[in-house]
């Protein structure tokens, strides 16, 4: 990816209800956040249960802003575990209402 302006994403009904998403780069298609290990990357759907779990996420209440518009995304296998960025990399991490979190959770979501 050449930029951040190159980055576009898709939000896809999820594998586990309507309550859950996928999200799909329109840059490289067919591929999906997907996390591993609590780090995101981009990976294509194999059909395996484990992409399945860790490609699908569900849409909650911003843990941060209560503005229309911010939501947070907590994976399907990992409740209690909020998408941040750190280190200019998405990852999963619980949400301990320390404010560190809380500062990253906040940033990333103000430059959607």
């Amino acid at each position: 990816m050449k930029s951040c302006s190159e980055a576009f994403f898709l939000i896809r009904s999820g594998l586990y209800g309507t309550c859950s998403i996928l999200v799909e780069s329109t840059t490289f298609l067919e591929k999906y956040i997907r996390h591993n290990e609590f780090v995101c990357w981009l990976e294509t759907n194999d059909g395996s249960y484990l992409f399945e779990e860790g490609a699908t996420f569900f849409v909650k209440n911003s843990l941060v802003n209560d503005s229309a518009g911010f939501v947070s995304f907590e994976p399907v296998n990992f409740q209690g575990y909020y998408l941040r960025h750190l280190n200019y990399q998405l990852k999963f991490s619980k949400n301990d209402s320390i404010e560190l979190f809380r500062n990253y959770l906040e940033t990333y979501l103000k430059t959607q």
